[in-house]
């Protein structure tokens, strides 16, 4: 289990990475547009719709790797009073709530991102723009923290369980 999960962890950061690049993309996209329209006088078409695809990349690609890291928002102020054994048992209870509504949220962008691949949804501005690899990224990232939370809940069972043995 304790494999799994750093296997799975150090995807969930290399994602992240992938966010970072997808900042520097956007950057890009929107300099580069920003620069055409007011130095040349006309605007890249379809750069305002990839960096929205880039700012989904970013947020969503990131989502696992900050739960890996324990960088998401957490409030230890009454947990970390507690007994160690207890800890990682509300430890789980928590991660498993939270696997079971990201889970939730994965489960309906699973259900939206194939839809919207069946139908090749575009959205229609000034250059028709293909909507659905960005809700494909969006299920996808629900995914993974759904999967890091998961597997961190069963880590936290397991030290619970070792906890009580040396007890």
């Amino acid at each position: 289990m304790t494999q799994l999960l750093t296997w799975v962890s150090g995807a969930n950061r290399l994602l992240a990475v992938w966010s970072g690049f997808a900042t520097g993309l956007m950057m890009v996209a929107i300099l580069a547009d920003v620069f055409c329209r007011s130095l040349l006088g006309f605007s890249i078409q379809g750069a305002s719709e990839l960096a929205v695809v880039m700012l989904v990349t970013l947020i969503f690609f990131g989502l696992g790797g900050a739960q890996a890291d324990k960088a998401n928002f957490n409030v230890d102020i009454l947990t970390r009073l507690l007994p160690v054994r207890l800890n990682h048992l509300l430890g789980f209870i928590a991660m498993l709530l939270s696997a079971l509504a990201i889970g939730l949220l994965c489960y309906f962008s699973w259900l939206k991102a194939v839809a919207s691949l069946l139908e090749w949804e575009v959205d229609y501005g000034v250059v028709p723009f293909p909507i659905w690899p960005a809700r494909l990224l969006i299920a996808f990232g629900w995914s993974t923290l759904t999967l890091q939370l998961a597997l961190e809940a069963l880590d936290s069972l397991g030290r619970a369980a070792a906890d009580s043995r040396a007890a």
